[in-house]
């Protein structure tokens, strides 16, 4: 089966609203450079939250929806995610010191499965590319495991409107690419 935001959703990143560096800057492209980024998205999920005085206030709603994307492929840990954040909820976040890393090793810590349920969820998934990790992640009761083999495997970029939702895209066992448009 298929699902339409593979190939249908369109999100223009807002770099004016940003507090950060954009998602081609990150990559390594010159500021202005006009770029794509596609990407084979699985579920697209939507958090939503007023904020608060702690960056936990705004990314433990992310962290705690995101974790409900629980299909075969969010056990494919090298795939990766990319998070929306309003402009609101990133000056938030901005105005409590936090950078693009801080949001990626927040979300990378706090998304996480209990290691049995990933252990037996391996067994379904049919990967491009083995999962080094399962060998070495501990099966004792209450151990987890992170839904990102790292904080890279993470993107974050600021668009939509002003307000009190962010969405996340979960990758369909592959990865982003982006590329430059010249004219």
């Amino acid at each position: 089966m298929g699902h339409p935001g593979k190939y249908t959703c369109c999100i223009a990143e807002n770099e004016g609203a940003s507090p950060w560096p954009s998602l081609a800057q990150e990559l390594g492209y010159p500021q202005g450079a006009s770029t794509v980024t596609m990407l084979p998205g699985l579920f697209l999920g939507y958090f939503s939250t007023t904020g608060g005085p702690n960056p936990e206030d705004v990314l433990q709603p992310l962290c705690e929806q995101l974790c409900t994307a629980g299909t075969t492929s969010a056990f494919a840990s090298w795939t990766q995610t990319l998070v929306v954040l309003n402009p609101v909820h990133a000056r938030m976040l901005k105005n409590l010191g936090m950078t693009k890393d801080d949001v990626r090793r927040y979300v990378y810590e706090n998304t996480r499965f209990r290691a049995d349920i990933y252990h037996r969820m391996k067994k379904l998934i049919v990967e491009e590319r083995p999962d080094d990790r399962a060998s070495v992640i501990s099966t004792w009761p209450g151990s987890t495991v992170s839904m990102h083999a790292s904080p890279d495997n993470i993107r974050v970029i600021v668009a939509g409107a002003e307000g009190t939702q962010g969405v996340f895209i979960r990758m369909f066992l592959g990865l982003m690419a982006t590329h430059e448009i010249t004219a």
